[in-house]
């Protein structure tokens, strides 16, 4: 009786020491597999070279500033984030935040993460303005670039210049100073009325219209969401006979979504008082309008004798300087010499209809 009870107890223990050993094989397993995969993908420790970045602001070129109004003309913070991923892979099918994610830099100084191993590559993707409430980054687990959504501020003067940089795919074999080109995102506009009348008249207001207010922002690629929303700009400045101003000035120009808006919609309202009455035009668009991201779109409001107005729109890159033109006569107000011009306007056809109704 004892020795089957002996028996019992053993074959028992043995049950419970194979169990437990295969437990603990299955656990081992586990954690190796984890740490397998880890090391697999991305090793953080192999190098003590922290990660610092350069600044090549398109606000500048050859010395010379090639920003005006409230467009950024030095870029002192931004965001960052970072993918880091074998050299065989590709940002494209990583996760924007895998190795840290929207975190604030400046030019010239390290941040407090280090190269990646030598076998890896590490893509960076910067923006600025870093900690504005209408610009955020979206989620650190978006596969490729982030995404970025701007909300337009309906306050003119509030509307911010949203640059972004890009490096992809750079290999971590020599760890080196990153330099981030950023480039303007969005749409830019500015307006000047010139009074050709024989009195002086004074503008009251300016009104973009039919415009998506909101903006999501990945690369290249902008795709609008929400609803349209009027940008009133309040203007309540004289322009005597024969002179112009520039409306937007410097710093109410509308930094807007990149977006198509259709034929036929309306694009602009303005008011202005003219010989005590008060007058109301407005813009109905003949062909579509697109607005592209990093163009300035300069309008020329030509106030007519008659009170028509005509316009012209002129059309350049945002990252070229081109001086003010004082419309009325012509000269520059910048003082620059034509050789000193990078780039001459480009004159669009009038693509708008303008109609008077009067208050």
């Amino acid at each position: 009786m004892k020795q089957k009870k002996f028996s019992l107890f053993l074959l028992s223990s043995i049950i419970k020491m194979t169990v437990s050993s295969s437990l603990l094989l299955c656990l081992l397993t586990l954690v190796m597999g984890l740490f397998s995969s880890c090391t697999e993908n991305l090793d953080f420790k192999v190098t003590e070279e922290p990660i610092t970045f350069d600044v090549k602001d398109v606000g500048f070129e050859d010395g010379k500033p090639v920003t005006r109004g409230s467009r950024t003309s030095l870029i002192e913070n931004f965001g960052v984030s970072a993918s880091a991923y074998n050299a065989s892979s590709t940002y494209t099918s990583n996760e924007c935040g895998s190795y840290f994610y929207n975190i604030p830099a400046t030019p010239n100084s390290a941040i407090s993460y280090f190269w990646p191993a030598a076998n890896q590559e590490i893509s960076f993707f910067a923006y600025h303005p870093y900690g504005n409430a209408n610009l955020t980054i979206q989620s650190a687990t978006t596969t490729g670039a982030p995404i970025y959504q701007y909300t337009t501020p309906t306050t003119v003067a509030s509307q911010i210049d949203v640059m972004t940089a890009e490096v992809t795919d750079m290999s971590c074999e020599t760890p080196t100073v990153v330099n981030l080109s950023f480039k303007h995102k969005c749409s830019d506009l500015a307006f000047n009325l010139v009074n050709s009348t024989s009195e002086t008249v004074t503008v009251n207001s300016l009104t973009i219209k039919n415009f998506y207010q909101t903006g999501n922002l990945q690369e290249s690629t902008w795709t609008t969401t929400g609803s349209t929303q009027d940008f009133v700009l309040s203007v309540n400045q004289n322009v005597a006979s024969g002179s112009s101003l520039d409306l937007t000035g410097t710093d109410n120009h509308f930094f807007l979504v990149p977006q198509t808006i259709a034929s036929g919609k309306r694009l602009l309202d303005l008011y202005i008082t003219s010989g005590g009455e008060n007058k109301h035009f407005y813009s109905d668009l003949s062909e579509a309008f697109v607005a592209e991201a990093g163009k300035t779109y300069q309008f020329k409001l030509l106030l007519k004798s008659n009170l028509e107005i005509e316009d012209e729109i002129s059309i350049n890159d945002w990252s070229l300087y081109v001086g003010y033109i004082n419309y009325a006569t012509g000269t520059n107000t910048e003082n620059w010499t034509p050789e000193d011009q990078p780039i001459e306007h480009v004159i669009s056809s009038s693509i708008t209809n303008w109609t008077q109704e009067n208050n």
